[in-house]
């Protein structure tokens, strides 16, 4: 069963309008334009460290102030989040910086040939393993988890899918769920050292076909075929010991869509206020 917060949930295909919904009808979901793309939920550093004994480990520590706009806002790209790794000496949580600069690029986020700075916030498992920008953490073992307690995502509307709603999703067979990541250390001419995240991305599951499908190309949005719809690899309980410290096939094996039935999206009205001034962006959370 797919679990959405309305008994209706505009845009759907036929088929997926007569599911059984969860909650009563409430009031009509507000359409808006949404300016603010990349932003999930952190959970706390307190929940954390519970979660994966982490309590009395030096390296968790966290800003507060981060922690605190987090809970109000949730985390944009850039901002620096909860990572959790293990590099042979047992689990530690850190901050990174959320949009990954490759080891050789000397701290500097990475251009194209025209000088547009590229987004590396997310790493396509369809070429990640072979992409110059992330191959080198890959096969270095530089897998991590990146907790949260939910991510936001738009769907556009008809007639012109120009509007959209958002929606924040959540997952509700665990209590700390976690998306796949891969980080990165590089240094700058100035020896400061910068470590970066980037997450996991993979084709929809069912789900979050009807709700991402959509993608800005301009200053208009377009509806994408359902085989480009998109969503974070999202790991299973059981699966992120593998994630973390398996071998590479071992890792691979646990990168496979969320089942939708352990979904729940519930629309957002109005949006989440971002948590500092921020250009806004044509890009989705989830290319």
């Amino acid at each position: 069963m797919v679990l959405y917060e309305n008994k209706v949930l505009l845009g759907l295909r036929p088929s997926l309008k007569s599911l059984e919904c969860w909650g009563a009808a409430r009031e009509p979901i507000q359409r808006y334009k949404a300016l603010m793309c990349g932003r999930y939920v952190t959970p706390d550093q307190a929940a954390i460290e519970r979660e994966w004994d982490l309590r009395g480990t030096s390296s968790a520590q966290f800003v507060q102030k981060y922690l605190k706009t987090f809970n109000n806002t949730g985390a944009t790209v850039k901002d620096y989040v909860p990572v959790i790794r293990d590099r042979g000496q047992g689990k530690e949580l850190v901050e990174m910086q959320w949009s990954l600069i490759p080891e050789y690029a000397n701290g500097e986020a990475q251009r194209d040939s025209q000088g547009r700075p590229l987004t590396t916030f997310n790493a396509k498992i369809e070429t990640f393993q072979t992409s110059r920008t992330y191959s080198g953490a890959w096969q270095r073992g530089q897998r991590c988890l990146i907790p949260m307690r939910g991510f936001y995502e738009w769907q556009a509307q008809p007639p012109d899918w120009q509007r959209t709603i958002q929606f924040h999703i959540t997952i509700n067979d665990q209590e700390l769920p976690c998306f796949a990541g891969l980080w990165d250390r590089s240094t700058k001419a100035d020896g400061t050292v910068i470590e970066t995240v980037t997450m996991i991305t993979m084709p929809a599951n069912e789900l979050m076909q009807e709700i991402h499908n959509s993608r800005k190309r301009g200053s208009q949005r377009e509806l994408l075929p359902e085989n480009e719809r998109r969503m974070p690899a999202i790991l299973r309980k059981e699966d992120q010991e593998a994630w973390l410290t398996g071998t590479l096939d071992e890792a691979w094996a646990t990168l496979k869509p969320y089942p939708s039935e352990f979904m729940v999206a519930r629309p957002m009205s109005p949006p989440p206020k971002a948590a500092k001034p921020k250009k806004p962006t044509s890009r989705d959370l989830f290319d």
